[in-house]
């Protein structure tokens, strides 16, 4: 009796074993089901990034699960605001940290970066690689809505002026499959008008 009792619970530590083995794997992959890319903006030590991609169970609206308000431009003298704005969203708040989209094969964003850094100085922006889970394969290609110059910053960082101290600059943000092309645009890849 003695021994049927500890088959008995050896038999039940083994089911417990390979259910939370089977729980852990499924959470693992239930993590792993998207694309997350954190695009930074940095003078300096001075710097601000959003957080964009794609999760299986994300939509292209407003997912409380995903997408975070920005805290905003913090107490420094010196900052960069980077955001993703999001007026068409019934929020208070329009200006976003993280923005998650249904999974696809290609997905874009409007991206604004707003600074009091003095005009000239340089800012760079490149992909957190530590922050961020993109899979091989996709590029990240962003465009400067006020030059028209594209980088892909999978293959370097966009490097571009403060124009006007204090005014929002537009860029559009594109992550998608890549078939080994070049995106960015000759003798562009960095503003120096």
């Amino acid at each position: 009796m003695k021994k049927i009792f500890t088959i008995l619970l050896l038999a039940a530590a083994v089911i417990v074993m390979l259910t939370d083995q089977a729980l852990a794997a499924k959470n693992s992959e239930k993590q792993n089901v998207g694309i997350e890319v954190a695009i930074e903006t940095r003078a300096g030590k001075v710097y601000d990034y959003i957080l964009i991609g794609m999760h299986k169970d994300a939509t292209d609206g407003l997912d409380n699960a995903y997408d975070t308000v920005t805290p905003g431009q913090g107490v420094s003298d010196q900052y960069i605001l980077m955001v993703v704005p999001h007026p068409d969203w019934k929020s208070l708040k329009t200006d976003f940290r993280t923005d998650f989209r249904a999974i696809t094969k290609s997905n874009t964003w409007e991206a604004t970066v707003m600074t009091n850094l003095p005009d000239g100085t340089s800012l760079t922006m490149s992909i957190d690689q530590e922050q961020s889970k993109l899979p091989t394969g996709y590029a990240v290609i962003v465009e400067d809505m006020a030059t028209g110059a594209a980088q892909d910053l999978e293959k370097g960082a966009y490097v571009f002026p403060v124009k006007t101290s204090g005014l929002a600059r537009q860029f559009r943000i594109t992550l998608k499959k890549d078939g080994g092309k070049d995106h960015s645009k000759k003798d562009e890849k960095t503003d120096r008008h």
